[in-house]
């Protein structure tokens, strides 16, 4: 393996047939925890996991030219192929190893067979649907998929609470192989999710499903600690390698609440996250969670830029993005428990504590300096730029933040307002590579959206709140009309949408209510100015 050769694994398979694999799962099963039974498991298990990398399953299915995905046998009828091994057999095995530290080296390749499993596992499901829906559509009558995923019973099963005390193991690769199990198991779920999804649409609900199970995974993380100081250490690293896995593993938590079009909607008044059993509810369980633990301060310092340690513009990236989630989150849930009301505070008496101490915790780490300093630091870096580069990427996700914070905090519309930075929103807003929809968003809005919600929060504030001469609030206006206010609301207010698709359209009727926003602030101050002036 280590120089490339894949000869003798496909021998294992196509000589061996399933009497080598049972024999080596029979070793892993012995009991015992003698030092002489671990060492022969620790070599049963390294076997294991090479003979289950992903380029020798697929290296072994294009040499035999195509194999079913229900495993078992091949052409010559004898198992001679990749899927002639008992999948749910090996995992049980590897988790049972993976949590026992007798021998750290059997925990470290029993932990990192689990994620080769899990990518099998993805194959193998979505090519049995794939098979399913080409039986369906040629007329046959066919049951259901030939194979069915194991990755439903990681919950139940308890091993999504090993994974998860995994990674805080004292050795560096088992955290890292734990971590990256966690991940994968994720993504291979939303993608069993979205094929299951797909085949239960074409059958017309015969056959699939259309739920989502990746809510139950992400809600096992979060009782099993997964966001915990083992998260914050990978994510303090000095080494960007395990700085940048321990930020994939953040991101692939929060991330939907940015791309799926329901993780930015509008939620009902005292909504209830806790009782919210859709996989997006879980997701912004778990960002509540980020935002009122240790990881918040820990993703902040990958965000900052730092003169001591420069991060590499992909994982300050990837950070962000993960932050403006979360935030987005905690923003949403905050404005419905505001009643809608962004000018004011939330009910804090009766608020969730948790959604209360993430608002607190945004606060007290100052995320509204670190957005404005990276909001100033990646504009100018994307000034000009037509592409969806890391820095636009970076400034519209700092914009989410400012919108998410601004909506449901009352100390940081005041925060954002003695720092007077209306001009550098709007001047942000009106530049070209703001214009255009959102590759982020799952609502296609603009994205310059945030950055409106917080200029427009901020001034509605400014209006209904300033005391003293009316000059302060006539100063305020003319400052926004130079700076281009104007031709940033015809955009918004002119913003083009496609009434046909909920997808495209929400986005664009975010960008108009915004505008509409500072529209009645900026009238507001105009009619209210004594000096007819405004």
């Amino acid at each position: 393996s280590m120089v490339g050769k894949s000869d003798f694994a496909h021998a294992v398979y196509q000589r061996g047939s399933r009497r080598t694999l049972d024999q080596i799962m029979g070793i892993l099963e012995r009991s015992g925890s003698d030092r002489r039974t671990l060492f022969v498991q620790e070599k049963a298990a390294q076997v294991m996991f090479y003979l289950t990398e992903a380029h020798i399953i697929s290296s072994l299915t294009r040499q035999s030219g195509g194999v079913v995905a229900s495993g078992g046998r091949g052409d010559n009828g004898d198992g001679r192929d990749g899927e002639s091994f008992d999948m749910q057999r090996c995992l049980r095995n590897m988790i049972d190893h993976s949590s026992s530290a007798k021998n750290p080296n059997l925990q470290r390749w029993a932990t990192a067979t689990v994620r080769n499993l899990v990518v099998e596992d993805q194959r193998r499901t979505c090519l049995a649907i794939n098979e399913f829906a080409e039986q369906v559509a040629s007329g046959e009558k066919v049951g259901s998929p030939n194979y069915e995923s194991f990755l439903g019973t990681l919950v139940s099963s308890g091993g999504i609470m090993i994974l998860c005390s995994l990674i805080g193991a004292e050795d560096s690769d088992t955290r890292a192989h734990a971590t990256s199990a966690l991940g994968t198991i994720l993504t291979a779920t939303r993608a069993i999710d979205s094929a299951m999804s797909a085949l239960s649409e074409m059958t017309g609900g015969a056959a699939g499903y259309s739920h989502r199970n990746d809510g139950d995974i992400v809600r096992a993380i979060s009782a099993g600690s997964g966001f915990g100081p083992a998260v914050s250490q990978l994510l303090l690293s000095a080494d960007n390698s395990v700085a940048g896995m321990g930020c994939q593993f953040v991101a692939s938590l929060v991330l939907p609440l940015l791309s799926d079009l329901k993780g930015c909607a509008t939620l009902p008044s005292k909504y209830d996250y806790q009782n919210d059993n859709d996989s997006i509810g879980a997701s912004r369980e778990a960002a509540l969670e980020i935002a009122s633990g240790g990881c918040l301060p820990a993703l902040l310092s990958l965000v900052k830029e730092n003169g001591r340690l420069t991060r590499p513009i992909e994982l300050r990236c990837t950070a962000m993005e993960a932050f403006a989630a979360t935030a987005l989150a905690v923003g949403v849930i905050g404005r419905a428990w505001a009643g809608g009301r962004y000018e004011e505070q939330m009910e804090m008496n009766s608020a969730p504590a948790l959604l209360t101490r993430a608002v607190s915790a945004f606060n007290d780490e100052q995320v509204i300096d670190v957005a404005l300093q990276v909001l100033k630091s990646s504009s100018v870096q994307s000034l000009g730029s037509q592409k969806d580069s890391p820095a636009i990427r970076i400034s519209e996700a700092a914009g989410i933040v400012l919108g998410a914070i601004s909506s449901c905090s009352a100390e940081a519309i005041m925060e954002l307002d003695s720092r007077q930075v209306m001009s550098n929103l709007i001047l942000t807003s009106n530049d070209t590579t703001m214009m255009v929809p959102s590759n982020l968003r799952g609502d296609k809005a603009p994205r310059y959206l945030g950055m409106l919600e917080a200029a427009a929060s901020v001034l509605f504030f400014a209006w209904q709140h300033t005391t003293g001469a009316s000059s302060e609030l006539l100063d305020r206006l003319i400052e926004v009309l130079d700076v281009g206010v104007v031709s940033l609301l015809f955009r918004a207010l002119t913003f083009k949408m496609d009434w046909d698709s909920r997808e495209n359209a929400a986005g664009g009727m975010k960008a108009r209510s915004a505008a509409c926003r500072l529209v009645y602030s900026l009238f507001g101050i105009a009619l209210t100015d004594n000096t007819h002036i405004g």
